[in-house]
């Protein structure tokens, strides 16, 4: 154990061990091995507000003219820990053999005590002041996702293949035997970049499929090609690396022999492996072959991901034309977005098929080999991975789904509460703004003696704003099922709103590590939390602000001076970790104008609520406090029961990847599709 403070009376009881296992909060009995449901997540959201408050009717915008009736000083105030606390301080990496370990933050300086960084104590203050002023959704960062849903007909297979039965197949054609028969859209060629005209190329070229077994006769070379992964899970480069081992070259080249192509019969299985049907595929069965022989053609094998051990073939790419198509911007710039996106993943380490493929292209100018897509209307390239089935970029990114008035133009100088309070970072054309508050650090209180304890081992998974039916708008949401589920494909689709951790009253818990991932260490997370009841004090500093905006961040901090009211910070929210409860202490405010004595914290808190309903009329809301956004950032906010579900934690809680997200994207057998509700406290 570690300890925080000067003087230490002894490790936090409540861990105590009994018979070898956690009491209280063990991983154990968390509710794992879910049954679908629904969507259920330990985070919601509070929806954006169709309108802005505008900050151009305060006077108090300016940081360095006083205004009248603006206040210099500062709020004192206590923290207090309602459940186990880590504002993460020293990080160890996880690693195939150890979960990660995150320690509570603490002062650099030689006291190296425990304490909550006052950049945590301004973006949690920050996050609710934005919300609460019906401000602009500011700090976004511009995404674009992309979807590999085998569920989705309209949006995704039908890019790919064309159903073919008796009476509707291509010229030269016949009709498959056994029937669906699949025939390919996709097309293949070799992605070059030319560095004099800044242009990036596709090289059509014909491709073949040649069975594993082809390539590796026997199982133990088989298995070594098919079902490795590198230190960073990329097993694409992998199977390549295990390739040219298997080889003893440093090639993708080989000769084969392809004949014509033909419908291949193929059976579906069900999870237990049973058949539960037969249909067809159209294409070419490449063989091996020597050098020498004439009937061989120089081909290029193309490996791609393994999602399962049902996988059992994969590409050559032979025989390129002399076209070079162009790729244009609007076909390139997704393509990349995705790929900066996967790379992104905190589980790749920057490590992805499309980084390992463009470093040997510029090593060795070996050009990359991808799949497109045309469009069927143009004939022209609309799409292209690295797969045959590959991720296909939406046509929207986060920032093209905000509501129009959410998200502040280029150029334009309006000011939203937030931005003018805590400032705002200049665009292209415009000015930035000073903020007018800052935090200090939140130490201890004097006194205590606190040590932090290790929590059992978990997984934290990242929320991804991919998913849509918990990130977007759904028609129908409040039942938890839609008939569609909106996507970024969609124009008229929006972004659910701010997310939020709800609090929960008595519940910090580490959620059960599913079965299958209990060996793997990697995914794993132990956090060394600082006790419920640790007293922290802050101070908040502001200057020229309005008693109006004093209010608002006051507000901001309890709610409304409100009890049973508390935020959510740190790491471990999604187990309840990190609730904490604000106490105010003392307001010491002077007035710009000579004689005018300061405000008391309700006299604030009052003009701020009045603004706000006068505000809420102005631009036709009819109320400010019973407004949706308000009841649903209150309603997360106030201690209370978590909503129903299986497990203390209920319905807060992550999805297991089978028994939920797979599930989740299966229709329900009303014919609906399920979806994440708005969040609504257990009774």
């Amino acid at each position: 154990m570690s300890k925080g403070g000067q003087n230490q009376r002894g490790p936090d009881r409540r861990h105590k061990r009994k018979n070898g296992k956690w009491k209280g909060r063990s991983a154990e009995n968390s509710g794992g091995n879910q049954k679908f449901s629904g969507v259920i997540a330990p985070y919601n959201f509070v929806d954006l507000s169709p309108i802005v408050f505008e900050a151009a009717s305060l006077a108090g915008t300016d940081h360095d003219t006083p205004v009248a009736g603006g206040y210099c000083g500062s709020l004192t105030f206590d923290i207090i820990a309602r459940s186990p606390l880590c504002v993460g301080g020293e990080r160890t990496r996880a690693s195939q053999q150890a979960a990660g370990q995150v320690e509570m933050f603490k002062t650099p300086d030689g006291d190296a005590s425990y304490a909550i960084p006052g950049s945590t104590l301004r973006g949690m203050s920050r996050n609710v002041l934005e919300i609460a002023t019906f401000s602009r959704m500011e700090f976004i960062d511009e995404t674009r996702f992309a979807q590999r849903n085998l569920n989705d007909t309209t949006n995704y297979t039908s890019k790919f293949t064309t159903t073919i039965g008796a009476g509707n197949c291509p010229m030269d054609v016949p009709a498959p035997a056994h029937t669906p028969g699949y025939y390919p859209l996709s097309r293949a060629g070799f992605l070059s970049f030319d560095p004099g005209q800044s242009q990036w190329h596709i090289q059509p070229c014909d491709f073949a499929r040649i069975e594993h077994e082809e390539l590796c006769p026997v199982p133990a070379d088989r298995e070594k090609l098919t079902h490795g992964k590198n230190a960073n899970g990329n097993e694409v480069a992998q199977k390549y690396e295990s390739w040219f081992e298997l080889r003893e070259i440093d090639t993708p080249f080989v000769h084969v022999k392809i004949p014509p192509a033909e419908w291949h019969k193929h059976t579906k299985r069900d999870r237990k492996g049973a058949v539960t049907g037969t249909y067809s595929l159209w294409y070419n069965r490449a063989k091996l072959a020597q050098k020498t022989d004439p009937a061989a053609i120089k081909g290029r094998l193309v490996l791609t991901g393994q999602p399962n051990r049902k996988k059992h073939m994969e590409f050559v790419f032979h025989t390129p034309s002399e076209e070079l198509r162009e790729v244009g911007g609007e076909v390139i710039r997704p393509f990349l977005e995705v790929q900066t996106a996967l790379a992104g993943r905190s589980d790749s380490g920057g490590d992805t098929a499309w980084s390992w493929l463009y470093q040997r292209y510029q090593r060795l100018k070996e050009p990359i080999p991808v799949f497109y897509i045309e469009n069927k209307a143009t004939g022209k390239i609309e799409s292209f991975g690295l797969a045959m089935l590959f991720p296909l970029p939406y046509q929207n990114t986060t920032i093209d789904l905000l509501p129009g008035n959410s998200h502040k133009p280029e150029g334009t100088s309006e000011l939203d509460w937030a931005s003018g309070i805590f400032g705002s970072v200049a665009n292209s054309g415009e000015q930035g703004v000073k903020g007018r508050v800052s935090f200090s650090t939140a130490k201890l209180k004097d006194g205590q003696q606190v040590f932090s304890s290790p929590e059992p081992e978990g997984i934290l998974s990242t929320p991804k704003a991919s998913y849509t039916p918990a990130y977007l708008q759904q028609k129908s949401s409040e039942t938890g099922a839609t008939a569609r589920v909106a996507t970024y494909h969609d124009q008229s689709a929006q972004l659910r709103g701010w997310k939020r951790y709800p609090v929960r009253h008595g519940h910090a818990q580490v959620q059960e590590i599913p079965q299958d991932l209990k060996g793997k260490k990697k995914l794993q997370t132990r956090l060394h939390t600082v006790p419920a009841g640790t007293e922290f004090e802050a101070k908040m500093r502001f200057h020229n602000l309005t008693k109006e905006e004093l209010g608002a961040l006051i507000w901001s901090l309890t709610f409304g001076n409100e009890k049973n009211y508390r935020h959510a910070i740190g790491t471990g929210k999604p187990w309840g970790f990190g609730q904490i409860q604000i106490r105010l202490q003392e307001l010491d405010a002077i007035s710009n104008m000579i004689g005018e004595a300061a405000p008391a914290i309700e006299e604030c808190i009052e003009a701020f609520e009045t603004i706000m309903e006068e505000l809420a009329l102005m631009y036709g809301v009819e109320s400010w406090r019973n407004s949706r956004q308000i009841k649903l950032l209150r309603n997360m906010a106030k201690s209370q029961v978590a909503p129903k579900g299986e497990g203390p934690a209920g319905t807060l809680q992550y999805m297991e990847l089978k028994s939920g997200y797979v599930a989740s994207k299966k229709k329900l057998p009303d014919n609906r599709y399920p979806v994440l509700r708005p969040y609504q406290p257990g009774k």
